[in-house]
């Protein structure tokens, strides 16, 4: 150090900032001014240089300067990412025709006491669990169902149509409306009576413990394994010349069969005994067969006229004056 000229040492020991790499910056100060070596400097202000600890808080600075920068990038990107991805399940979102909604404990306690509209038509409600409704239940569009129908009560419905086959162990209904053909393939009850309004046909035989038809037309023979007995009102009479003085006549059946009771009085001539009025008339001249059911009766030459209307009995001989018993039988075939 050269202390003849103190020029020369301060001009070697100060520098500027930028230069002297143990200091950065000058900080005034009540002490002294020195150098590094400590010598005073004269004519210096009172500053002092600040050394090293300044630089290396300048470093700190930098280096943490570069770590906040890249987090910020990091974050920048993942942000990026975010938005993008939530704007692609938007998008999805969109397309989707229909949207599920669960169906909460909240959601089914405001159902209870409001009347009020659950999620719109484009949603689908779901309900994992049974559901018990305690009123009635109302559906103003069509109904779907996947399963099978339980009906613990009556079903009422206005309408019922079905495209299958349904298959029902019993079915009580007050009046059936059958358009199409219809095949049974069990038997069939009707306890009220059978109303037909058109042709029936059966493949098999029919029974019955009674028919009851008002025109009965066979394309085949009839065979009959029981008697035949007819029924219907008495027909009426009346009275003939052959019955002669105080004679009488009598009948019973009714328009198919019967019996004719003739008796005769005195001077009874040829002709005829009664005649007998059915209670319908036939659609044409019946066939009338008699037949004597009494001795007396057989000993006559008997006769009948007949029309659609009736018959009469009658002799082509005188008949035996005072006879009581003349009996005949009859059979009318239309």
């Amino acid at each position: 150090m050269d202390e003849k000229n103190p020029t020369s040492l301060e001009n070697n020991s100060l520098e500027t900032p930028e230069d002297s790499p143990a200091s950065s910056r000058i900080v005034s100060t009540d002490a002294p001014a020195q150098n590094d070596t400590g010598v005073v400097i004269p004519n210096a202000p009172r500053e002092m240089a600040i050394g090293p600890k300044e630089n290396i808080f300048k470093r700190i600075r930098n280096k943490v300067n570069v770590y906040f920068l890249l987090l910020i990038a990091v974050l920048a990107v993942l942000i990026g990412v975010s938005l993008y991805a939530i704007q692609q399940n938007r998008k999805a979102d969109k397309k989707a025709t229909l949207n599920t909604q669960k169906l909460t404990t909240d959601a089914l306690e405001k159902l209870a006491g409001t009347d009020s509209s659950v999620g719109d038509p484009k949603q689908t409600l779901t309900v994992e669990s049974n559901a018990i409704f305690n009123g009635g239940v109302l559906v103003k569009g069509n109904i779907d169902i996947a399963g099978g129908i339980k009906v613990g009560g009556n079903l009422s419905l206005p309408g019922l149509s079905v495209g299958g086959i349904t298959t029902v162990e019993q079915l009580a209904a007050k009046s059936v409306t059958v358009s199409g053909d219809a095949a049974i393939q069990g038997k069939v009850t009707i306890q009220n009576g059978l109303s037909v309004s058109g042709g029936a046909a059966f493949s098999s035989g029919v029974s019955a413990p009674q028919i009851t038809v008002d025109k009965l037309q066979l394309n085949g023979d009839l065979q009959l394994s029981r008697h035949i007995t007819s029924s219907g009102g008495i027909p009426g009479h009346t009275n003939g010349s052959a019955l002669g003085s105080g004679g009488s006549s009598s009948n019973s059946g009714n328009d198919v069969s019967g019996t004719a009771t003739i008796n005769t009085g005195g001077s009874a001539p040829a002709g005829c005994f009664m005649t007998i009025n059915f209670t319908s008339n036939y659609g044409s001249t019946p066939r009338v067969i008699l037949s004597p059911a009494s001795s007396s009766a057989a000993s006559l030459s008997y006769y009948t006229n007949r029309s659609n209307s009736g018959f009469s009995i009658c002799t082509t001989s005188d008949p035996p004056d005072g006879t009581s018993g003349i009996i005949f039988d009859y059979i009318v075939i239309g």
